[in-house]
């Protein structure tokens, strides 16, 4: 008999709203987690990514508009 190690997936609109509570409510990673029962490094994770996502939104956005202005 094997033990599996099972990994929990969650909905990504859960994902939104735990990286929302950080950016934009006020709360810090530990009080985030903890409060949604969740690790830290996973928290981090997905913030990361957010973070990547939407860095890249607002670069993409910066060059067309220096692009527009030449």
């Amino acid at each position: 008999m094997s033990l599996q190690k099972s990994h929990k997936s969650y909905p990504q609109e859960f994902k939104d709203e735990a990286v929302l509570m950080v950016t934009e409510q006020g709360y810090s990673v530990s009080e985030a987690a903890k409060s949604l029962g969740i690790g830290t490094s996973l928290l981090y994770k997905w913030k990361d990514k957010y973070d990547a996502q939407h860095i890249g939104c607002d670069n993409h956005s910066i060059l067309k508009s220096k692009i527009f202005r030449v």
